[in-house]
């Protein structure tokens, strides 16, 4: 592991002293002799040395990631639209006059949702409305469980919609229908 280090410490060395100090030498030496060519020799290494730092500078914007889009009050349809379709939802433009923009997303299982901005109170957020309805076999397994197992699974989906600040309504056993918002 040291013997690695140090060789790539002795390569880091060495290529400073080629790029950096062979050609400063080689200014300095014909400075000291008083060459004709001490002024050319060291415009040609500064302007290949500005050139290097360009294309260094152009290689390294070339590899910063896209500018992702901030949302905003004014263009947060597209983006609800964009994030729809990142998921390859469905959308229906659902038009109310309460809202700024709704729109009804169908995803690939079929649960529908709601999303829009609402005028007044909250403008400043994106609703997002689903129904949930456990389908006939769902019901079922949830039966067969027990009263404490039942309890269970409702106070960890109950925890895990808190952690993410999501409101709710209608959850609870039996589970016939609940929404989330």
């Amino acid at each position: 592991m040291f013997r690695r280090w140090a060789e790539s410490i002795g390569q880091g060395l060495l290529v400073v002293v080629i790029v950096a100090f062979l050609p400063g030498w080689f200014v300095a030496y014909l400075a000291r002799i008083q060459s004709t060519w001490t002024y050319p020799v060291l415009i040609g290494i500064a302007a290949s040395a500005l050139v290097s730092v360009g294309l260094l500078a152009i290689l390294a914007i070339r590899r910063l990631p896209p500018k992702h889009l901030i949302p905003t009050v004014n263009n947060i349809e597209n983006c609800v639209r964009t994030w729809l379709d990142h998921f390859h939802a469905g959308v229906k433009v659902s038009p109310d006059e309460n809202c700024y923009f709704r729109v009804l997303a169908t995803m690939d299982s079929g649960t529908s949702m709601l999303v829009g901005r609402l005028r007044g109170e909250y403008s400043e957020y994106v609703l997002v409305k689903a129904d949930i309805k456990p389908t006939t076999e769902e019901l079922a397994t949830v039966q067969a469980l027990s009263e404490r197992d039942r309890q269970r699974i409702i106070v960890s989906i109950r925890l895990e919609l808190a952690r993410r600040y999501v409101g709710y309504s209608g959850l609870q056993l039996p589970a016939d229908e609940f929404h989330i918002l």
